[in-house]
């Protein structure tokens, strides 16, 4: 259980690290082309 527990925490983090760099490049790519 603390294994699954810790498998979630983790898929979580990189998810979140992800999303942030596509909100992230998308906004830049938004900027660079207006």
């Amino acid at each position: 259980m603390h294994d699954l527990l810790l498998l979630i925490v983790g898929a979580a983090l990189v998810n979140n690290v992800v999303l942030a760099r596509f909100l992230g490049l998308c906004s830049f790519m938004g900027v660079t082309t207006k």
